[in-house]
């Protein structure tokens, strides 16, 4: 399956915060990721996605961490939370 862009896709509805997987792994501070929301559909990637860097700035998420994400009111998707730390 391809990207769903959340710039141009509906997201599910729900309220709050889920669960998702990192699917690909961000190499610098400014790389955006892409996550699968396994309760939506656990082969869907959407993205991209911004995340919010630690205390350790070396430490970036990765592929197959699990994370807590949310949508914006511009339905952009944020990590607001990855792990393993």
């Amino acid at each position: 399956m391809g990207i769903n862009d959340t710039r141009t896709q509906k997201p599910p509805n729900f309220v709050g915060a889920t669960r998702a997987v990192v699917a690909s792994s961000a190499t610098e501070l400014t790389d955006m990721v892409d996550v699968v929301i396994p309760e939506f559909d656990p082969k869907q990637r959407w993205g991209p996605c911004k995340w919010m860097p630690r205390g350790d700035i070396t430490t970036l998420p990765a592929r197959g961490d699990d994370c807590i994400i949310i949508f914006d009111n511009e339905r952009n998707i944020w990590i607001i939370g990855w792990w393993p730390i």
